[in-house]
């Protein structure tokens, strides 16, 4: 939060373009920035999650997300967990997140099948599953999943992974 906050103080950012983008840890790290109402309009977590308990975000405000998982993931399963260990909580299912986003955004439930993409240039074309919440949102909500079939925790992303990200944030 100090970040976000020492970067506005310092350059002209536009406020309804902070965004925040994390691997891993750094996916949990976005969900905790989203649960804690950082002013942000958006988040994207490549194999990270939200978490297990969702009454912790219920008052966190609508906005964009974008979950990118791999089906295969070994360390942060895509099907979530009880437990990451002895006296360590669980996480979430990737869908599971996606809809709790979707829902507190007002999104109509019912996701539409978005057209396959291919992200992992080591999987065969068109690997990944799109399932988008956009219908019936409330201004500057959504909620997508993007489901590697194949990938795994670090999945060798195409050139132009980044450039895709930034757009589906720009088209916000």
């Amino acid at each position: 939060m100090g970040l976000i906050g020492e970067a506005q103080d310092t350059y002209a950012i536009d406020a309804d373009r902070v965004w925040v983008v994390g691997h891993s840890n750094g996916g949990f790290m976005s969900f905790r920035l989203a649960c804690n109402n950082a002013p942000i309009a958006a988040i994207v977590s490549l194999a990270g999650s939200d978490f297990a308990d969702g009454s912790a975000c219920e008052d966190a405000s609508p906005l964009r997300v974008l979950q990118i998982h791999g089906d295969q993931d070994r360390i942060i399963n895509i099907n979530g967990t009880a437990s990451l260990g002895p006296g360590l909580g669980g996480f979430p299912s990737a869908g599971e997140v996606v809809e709790r986003w979707a829902q507190r955004g007002g999104c109509d439930l019912s996701p539409e099948v978005g057209a396959r993409r291919d992200l992992d240039r080591l999987l065969p074309e068109k690997d990944t599953d799109v399932l988008v919440y956009a219908s019936g949102c409330a201004i500057g909500a959504r909620a997508e999943l993007w489901t590697i079939v194949g990938g795994s925790h670090i999945p060798a992303l195409q050139d132009d992974f980044a450039e895709r990200v930034v757009s589906w944030l720009m088209a916000g």
